[in-house]
């Protein structure tokens, strides 16, 4: 056997694809040790990325979701930081009528990313004076992060923190979750969904007057934007404006 026949043979065992190395094998007892450890690794990797979803959904259904993930979804980075970005939306469609495990699934893995993401570079105020807002496009810094969402997040996320138990909380009307990173502190607010979509927009490169156009046929007023637009100057969550913004985030 040829040392590469062997490498791809014990990959394809660990990752549930093939059991053919085993007759290829003296002893191929060894081979469930590498394959428990390797899903055991992935799985501590989801419970330690996703600590307070892990906490929400108890173990046991904690647990046998990420065996189903790590099962369907191999390790195809040099690095464990990479794995799980997709396991929110696993859970949203596992579980369909728990969707606050996916958005506070969705905001453990948004604030590790915010923590992670390069730096970027101070926005200079006093450019804005020469700003065409009627053509001006936004870059927001990496590890921003935003979407909508149906349930409670923010009150779940503070009541874990300190293991309090918590029912299920649906709220009244959606609201926008903004994920960024300040300094060195990843941070998070909630946000009228208006605001939500008027980021997104942005981020997918949408002009600035295009974004306010939208929100105020949603219900915004002008007054609203420009305190959205204020905030996110003074948060750090803009990095540059202008017509040359676009795409450089």
């Amino acid at each position: 056997m040829t040392l590469m026949r062997l490498q791809h043979g014990l990959a394809d065992y660990i990752h549930g694809r093939s059991s053919a190395i085993a007759a290829d094998l003296a002893d191929p007892r060894g081979l469930a040790v590498y394959h428990h450890a390797y899903r055991a690794t992935l799985r501590a990797c989801l419970r330690d990325t996703y600590a307070r979803t892990a906490k929400w959904l108890g173990d046991e259904a904690f647990d046998a979701a990420a065996d189903v993930y790590v099962a369907a979804n191999p390790s195809h980075s040099w690095t464990l930081d990479a794995y799980g970005a997709d396991f929110p939306d696993h859970l949203g469609q596992a579980r369909p009528d728990d969707p606050e495990a996916a958005e506070l699934a969705w905001l453990e893995g948004a604030m590790r990313r915010a923590f992670s993401a390069a730096d970027a570079a101070p926005l200079d105020h006093a450019a804005l004076a020469a700003v065409d807002w009627e053509r001006a496009t936004l870059a927001f810094a990496p590890g921003v992060a935003v979407r909508r969402i149906a349930g409670d997040v923010p009150g779940i996320w503070h009541s874990l923190e300190v293991d309090r138990a918590l029912a299920q909380l649906m709220l009244a009307a959606p609201l926008g979750l903004v994920v960024w990173r300040a300094d060195l502190e990843p941070r998070f607010r909630s946000c009228d969904p208006r605001e939500a979509g008027a980021i997104m927009a942005l981020m997918a490169g949408a002009t600035f007057a295009s974004a306010c156009a939208e929100a105020a046929a949603e219900g915004a007023d002008p007054q609203q934007v420009g305190a959205w637009l204020g905030s996110w100057l003074a948060d750090g969550l803009v990095c540059a404006v202008g017509p040359a913004a676009q795409g450089a985030h």
